[in-house]
């Protein structure tokens, strides 16, 4: 079930309903596929697996729309395989086929993530098939949610002009940090970042043009950011740089260097090159700050006493 249908709300599953029994006993295949033969409204490809190992080997080269698990009498180590299942195939929906009339072990696979289940003594053709159709919606309703809780938690905390963290996720990430580095005797620091004369190419070229000097200034910043650093732009043009577990404070200074003969280079606009320069502010915990904000405040100023100071 491919992530770019659940996206656009297609049927994932125009044809067969494609399922891989998992079990070691020969006899449920000839159970299902007898009861499939009686089921004229839906069509079901079935294929077996004898174990879990055995079907994550299927996923990986075939398609398959539901893992169907024989667990039996449910025991511990069967549970276990149900939700090794939803963590190695997240994107196929479980269903699981129990012994006798046990409906409390059919709830305790749904809570560790089947989509459905099946009683071995009330099995037919109908409930089969509205089992496995049911798990599919359920599935996709599930996928949907999720990418609509990721889609609200990108626009909370992200900016969606340059991608880069926003001002609320920067601030919370330095909390961490300071705290962090405040048990383990650690340094880090925070550069605050403002383009010059910003406003004028804004102003005489568009918005479009000063969103684009946005997009392409935070591209620039992030070729100088390791994976354990955060770029931030906190508004119009501040953009903000968390360093965390310097070795040495003057490595801050080398980074804020390092973006600066970056953003120096001539950026094109509206068809005519542009040289943009930046202002940069450093503050360094513990010696300048003690807490996130103090900090963050100790870097702005200093930006903007570079920016008085003659810009760049």
């Amino acid at each position: 079930m491919a992530t770019e249908a659940i996206e656009e709300g297609r049927d994932a599953t125009p044809g067969p309903i494609r399922v891989l029994l998992v079990g070691p006993h020969a006899t449920d295949v000839a159970l299902l596929r007898a009861l499939l033969e009686h089921s004229r409204e839906t069509e079901v490809a079935l294929s077996h697996a004898m174990n879990l190992q055995h079907a994550f080997e299927t996923l990986e080269r075939d398609e398959v729309d539901v893992l169907l698990m024989d667990i039996g009498a449910g025991s511990p180590r069967e549970l276990v395989a149900v939700s090794q299942a939803r963590v190695r195939a997240p994107l196929v929906p479980v269903v699981v086929m129990v012994d006798g009339d046990d409906e409390m072990l059919a709830a305790k696979a749904v809570e560790v993530g089947a989509r459905g289940y099946l009683i071995r003594c009330a099995l037919s053709p109908g409930a089969l098939v509205w089992s496995l159709q049911h798990a599919i919606r359920n599935q996709r309703m599930f996928l949907e949610l999720n990418i609509a809780r990721e889609r609200a938690r990108q626009l909370a905390t992200y900016d969606q002009l340059t991608g880069f963290a926003n001002r609320s996720l920067f601030q919370d990430r330095l909390d961490q940090a300071v705290a962090s580095a405040r048990r383990n005797r650690q340094k880090l620091a925070v550069l605050f970042l403002d383009l010059d004369e910003f406003k004028l190419i804004n102003d005489s070229l568009g918005h479009s043009a000063g969103d684009a000097l946005l997009r392409l200034s935070a591209q620039r910043v992030a070729t100088c950011l390791r994976r354990s650093d955060t770029g931030a732009r906190l508004g119009g043009d501040e953009f903000a740089i968390l360093l965390t577990n310097l070795a040495d404070e003057a490595d801050a200074g080398r980074v804020a260097e390092k973006v600066l003969a970056l953003l120096r280079q001539p950026v094109s606009l509206k068809g005519r090159e542009h040289l943009i320069t930046a202002s940069v502010g450093i503050a360094v915990f513990p010696r300048d700050a003690a807490s996130s904000e103090e900090l963050l405040k100790h870097a702005d100023m200093a930006m903007y006493a570079a920016k008085s100071g003659g810009r760049d």
